[in-house]
């Protein structure tokens, strides 16, 4: 199956079972942040190495208090600040950019 980073909100808001992998979860997730109210700057999409490594493997969600950071969508668990991230972080993409990807230092992103 091809990621196709569908965002199941609708379904959501109607009570209706829906299903999808990590990237359905994320795109959902934010989704629902945006119509929910939440500034999309303080939204970002995130690619991940879910063992550690440098291979993007995992797609995960990641929204700010204006402060801190957390991971807010992930199939690994519930919501979790970023520092207890078991992933390593390899590129983002603010929400309020479109898809414009940017190579991050995973290091500095989950000090906090």
């Amino acid at each position: 199956k091809n990621d196709d980073w569908r965002s199941h909100a609708d379904e959501v808001l109607a009570g209706k079972k829906w299903k999808d992998d990590c990237d359905g979860l994320a795109s959902t997730i934010l989704d629902l942040l945006c119509r929910d109210g939440y500034h999309p700057n303080l939204l970002y999409r995130a690619m991940v190495d879910s063992t550690g490594g440098d291979k993007i493997d995992h797609f995960i969600a990641l929204a700010s208090d204006g402060q801190k950071l957390y991971v807010v969508g992930d199939t690994f668990g519930p919501v979790y600040p970023i520092y207890q991230m078991k992933h390593r972080l390899l590129a983002v993409s603010q929400v309020s950019q479109g898809l414009k990807w940017t190579h991050v230092d995973h290091t500095k992103w989950v000090a906090q």
